[in-house]
């Protein structure tokens, strides 16, 4: 893999056109994504790349202490049958990355996500979040 091709942008018109050829079953909100960045300056909206091609997209937003940063959204670009993309098994770990980096720079020690799907608990656990109290919980060290 060259890791010179992997970079994150926002979710803009061209991760949103990308987005619309995928097969996602999930019915996230993505298309509804510039609406909420209007509303949330704080947010962080990311889209991860391999090259070219849009392999993840990710939605978050700090608490209003500043104490934790939540992932509203996260979704991997679904993998052809025998033919996984690029970064099929490090979206949720590259995307945690960029989250984390964002709760350094605003001094949150944490991050959740609320209600994971019950499919996604294992690959996040996996990715070194903590179920506590049905949200996935990762602490985030300075």
């Amino acid at each position: 893999m060259d890791f010179s091709l992997v970079r994150f942008a926002q979710i803009n018109a061209a991760a949103l056109e990308q987005f619309s050829d995928w097969e996602s079953g999930f019915g996230f909100p993505w298309r509804d994504t510039p609406n909420h960045m209007q509303n949330d300056a704080r947010h962080l909206d990311l889209s991860l790349w391999y090259g070219d091609t849009l392999c993840g997209l990710c939605f978050a937003s700090p608490s209003g202490a500043r104490t934790l940063v939540r992932i509203k959204l996260l979704e991997g670009k679904p993998s052809e049958p025998g033919e996984p993309h690029a970064l099929a098994t490090r979206v949720i770990e590259l995307c945690t990355f960029a989250v984390a980096q964002y709760c350094k720079i605003i001094g949150a020690v944490e991050i959740v996500i609320d209600s994971p799907l019950e499919d996604a608990v294992p690959k996040y656990m996996k990715a070194g979040y903590q179920m506590v109290n049905g949200d996935l919980v990762m602490a985030v060290e300075p």
